[in-house]
């Protein structure tokens, strides 16, 4: 987080792991931010909350491969211009698409 950069709109992301007062500086061993870790666990938990039931999504699937037992699958959204409006990618084992689709 950039120094005099406001933190609170991000604080939603840590769920109770941090008060919404918490400061950048006083999260990271360095000073300088919040650790990766911390962070991603908190998206993780804000997206499980928000979409608590499984969930439908629709896009383009751009690329597809399969390597050592792993589906990885690029996926993007267009607009009507056909511009890429969002990219994800996601990686998948062929044991839980298994037990998907049998």
């Amino acid at each position: 987080m950039p120094e005099g950069k406001p933190f609170e709109p991000f604080a939603a992301w840590f769920a109770d792991a941090l008060p919404a007062t918490t400061s950048p500086k006083e999260i990271g061993e360095t000073g300088k931010g919040v650790p990766l870790s911390r962070l991603l666990n908190g998206v993780a938990t804000r997206i499980a909350r928000t979409f608590a039931e499984s969930e439908w999504v629709s896009g383009e699937v751009v690329r597809a491969s399969v390597s050592r037992g792993h589906y990885y699958l690029e996926l993007s959204e267009r607009s009507e211009a056909a511009e890429v409006i969002a990219l994800a990618r996601s990686v998948c084992s062929f044991r839980r698409i298994s037990g998907i689709c049998h």
